[in-house]
């Protein structure tokens, strides 16, 4: 009988999986960020994942978010908007 056995063994990945994609307010330019198909009840977990990863990457300033109702070409969806003067 034969068996095939692989020439690594399998990692398991640690830590949590990347649930939202912060990384464009890292660039001083970008003004928003949309995140299509999440509506009030993600609401929660979107702030406080966003504030960790404020804190985080050392990203200040003041930030405001918008709910966006979903339309006949559009899902619904939540918006961070960076406010003030660049």
């Amino acid at each position: 009988m034969k068996k095939d056995v692989p020439l690594f063994t399998e990692r398991k990945k640690f830590g949590r999986p990347i649930k939202y994609d912060f990384s464009g307010f890292t660039k001083e330019n970008v003004r928003y960020i949309v995140f299509p198909g999440l509506t009030t009840k993600h609401y929660d977990s979107l702030r406080s994942t966003f504030c960790r990863w404020r804190r985080i990457q050392g990203v200040g300033g003041r930030f405001e978010y918008d709910f966006l109702d979903a339309t006949e070409k559009e899902p619904c969806a939540i918006v961070i908007w960076r406010s003030g003067e660049f």
